[in-house]
């Protein structure tokens, strides 16, 4: 089962699409039409997409496993992507620290700022 849907570039009609939108977040995602011929074949098993008594089954997760292959962990996981354009922002990390490697001395704490 090969269906191409990689894109070397944003199209210009997605593009144009996105710059409206002002959300912080965007889901992507896409739909497959389904022939019976192919489901009976068995074609979508992978899938857990079956054919009995005459019905379309389905498994109640459609998500495929992580083993299917390079995209399937992403669908899995989610992806985050690095938008490179964008400028940079400062962030703060915190954390507790025992004096002098001593908890019964009392704890202190430790901030860092970086460029990120």
């Amino acid at each position: 089962m090969i269906i191409k849907s990689h894109f070397k570039r944003i199209p210009y009609h997605i593009s144009r699409e996105l710059n409206g939108i002002k959300a912080p977040f965007v889901v992507v995602s896409t739909t497959l039409k389904l022939s019976l011929d192919n489901i009976a074949r068995g074609k979508y098993r992978k899938l857990g997409i079956t054919i009995r008594d005459g019905k379309v089954s389905c498994s109640p997760s459609l998500v495929p496993p992580v083993a299917n292959g390079y995209y399937s962990k992403y669908n899995r996981y989610g992806r985050v992507i690095l938008l490179k354009h964008l400028p940079k922002v400062y962030k703060t990390y915190h954390w507790v620290t025992p004096n002098f490697g001593d908890s019964s001395k009392g704890f202190h704490d430790n901030y860092r700022t970086y460029l990120t």
